[in-house]
């Protein structure tokens, strides 16, 4: 069935349905408010130290992206959970609002060009360490 936006599903104590579109028309994230833990989907790809876009494909709404970062940021999560890269349990809330405020901006080319260098090193990295846990920040 289709979720809608502000449906608590009955799993892990309430689970808040976000619905926060720009990545594509109908991404979702999820929040578990008591837990200040928000499940991010594709909303962006967290490595480390910081977070960065997905990939935004031609379907892809910029300004709707900008906003869905904004609101999510609002929230003040204490810990992020993305779809892509590792689990953000320190800092969450500032990392999410410096990304909401500096890189919700569309990226031209040059940085697009500039970015796929990391974007190989990322990707490399998590298909090696596929058998190994993830560490946690």
């Amino acid at each position: 069935r289709l979720l809608v936006e502000g449906e608590v599903l009955p799993v892990l104590g309430g689970l808040e349905v976000l619905h926060t579109p720009g990545h594509t028309p109908g991404s979702l994230c999820f929040y578990l408010r008591d837990r200040g833990a928000l499940f991010t989907g594709d909303l962006f790809v967290s490595y480390q130290d910081r977070l960065s876009r997905p990939f935004m494909g031609p379907d892809a709404d910029q300004a709707a992206y900008a906003a869905s970062l904004a609101r999510v940021a609002s929230l003040r999560p204490a810990a992020l959970l993305p779809g892509h890269g590792y689990p953000v349990m320190k800092q969450a809330a500032e990392m999410l609002a410096e990304m909401a405020t500096r890189r919700g901006a569309p990226l031209g080319w040059r940085a697009r060009v500039r970015n796929i260098p990391r974007l190989v090193r990322f990707g490399m990295g998590m298909w090696r360490d596929q058998d190994q846990p993830r560490r946690p920040q």
